[in-house]
């Protein structure tokens, strides 16, 4: 073995232990890095406004957007998590004990014998329901218990997200030369990729927290208990194929009506057809526009499965992990199989 040959298997050994020994570095940090990255493509029209528009320096630009950000997403995120881990709460102490009563108790218990008529097999749907609610409870509260780590990892994502801004031309231009792949192929998995994001997050998450909120609204005006949590599940149900938000809708009309007044049941059933379920079909494509189309299965699959793998942050990993693959799969087709393909941008941002 020639002392050259040496040097190149020693180099490489080398660079592989610190390339592992980096990745172990920056893993605690991985969810903010990536959660930062996924917002500066989202939000890059805003910051190139300020620097464009405005004539903003590129570091005010950035503090800009993440000011920005931080009222329009942060906050309201922040408070709509302690509302709804509140309201979890709150229900599992009511129904928590056998015999309990309530307005929501007295209905769970009203559909279990419906049931039980229809269908002659025991069935303890209060107790479904307060396995879920325990569940949701010590999964908010492990959330906001872990004050000094949320703590740190908002710092991360602050800072990453200034800097992605900031220089995100730069760390996009590393990425092109650092690659082994042909730049039109780099440049093409970073547009379709932005693409992808573009159309999972804003055409399907912003959709889904749109309705829930709409959701959330209309329960409270009508006064069905607890608006935030039952808001929160019809968000989830929203990313569900052919059952959407009526997995909670249509249980509240049946509330309305059994414990309310048949008035306010036929007005909610008005609410949720026109300000909840339209929203999907005026919204939808204005956001979506020319992004890559994914099936709203996978996006759920994507998103349920990326907050058991994650936490809360697979909540965006999930859906950007997804992309990803649907992005190395068109490459795939043009590399492997000669299939032509769309060149990306070389504006595109990461």
């Amino acid at each position: 073995m020639t002392e050259q040959r040496m040097q190149i298997y020693f180099f490489f050994l080398l660079f592989i232990a610190v390339v592992g020994l980096a990745f172990f570095i920056f893993l605690p940090f991985l969810a903010a890095l990536v959660i930062a990255a996924i917002f500066s493509v989202l939000f890059y029209p805003v910051y190139q406004f300020f620097c464009g528009r405005m004539r903003f320096p590129r570091g005010l630009g950035a503090l800009a957007t993440i000011l920005i950000i931080v009222i329009l997403v942060l906050v309201p995120l922040l408070v709509l998590g302690f509302l709804l881990f509140d309201e979890a709460r709150t229900l599992y102490q009511q129904i928590g004990q056998s015999g309990s009563s309530g307005a929501i108790a007295d209905f769970i218990q009203n559909i279990e014998q419906q049931i039980e008529e229809l269908v002659p097999v025991s069935i303890n749907l209060a107790e479904i329901v307060r396995e879920g609610l325990r569940n949701l409870s010590q999964g908010l509260g492990g959330i906001f218990a872990g004050t000094v780590h949320a703590m740190v990892a908002l710092f991360i994502w602050l800072v990453s997200l200034y800097y992605f801004l900031k220089d995100g031309e730069r760390f996009t231009r590393s990425i092109i030369r650092y690659s082994p792949l042909d730049d039109k192929y780099d440049w093409d998995i970073l547009h379709k990729l932005k693409r992808t994001i573009d159309s999972v997050i804003k055409g399907s998450l912003v959709i889904a927290l749109l309705q829930a909120v709409a959701t959330s609204v209309g329960l409270f005006l009508f006064g069905v208990p607890n608006p935030i949590l039952w808001g929160a599940i019809a968000g989830l149900g929203a990313l569900i194929p052919g059952i959407g938000t009526s997995i909670v809708i249509l249980p509240a009309i049946m509330y309305l009506f059994f414990t309310q007044s048949t008035v306010l049941a036929i007005g909610f059933a008005i609410w949720g057809a026109t300000a909840v379920g339209l929203i999907d079909n005026l919204l939808g494509p204005k956001l979506i526009g020319q992004g890559v189309h994914i099936h709203p299965l996978f996006i759920l699959l994507s998103v349920l499965g990326g907050l058991v793998f994650f936490g809360p942050a697979g909540l965006f990993l999930g859906p950007i992990v997804l992309s990803l693959l649907f992005v190395l799969g068109e490459i795939y087709t043009s590399i492997v199989r000669g299939a032509p393909q769309e060149e990306g941008s070389k504006n595109a941002m990461l």
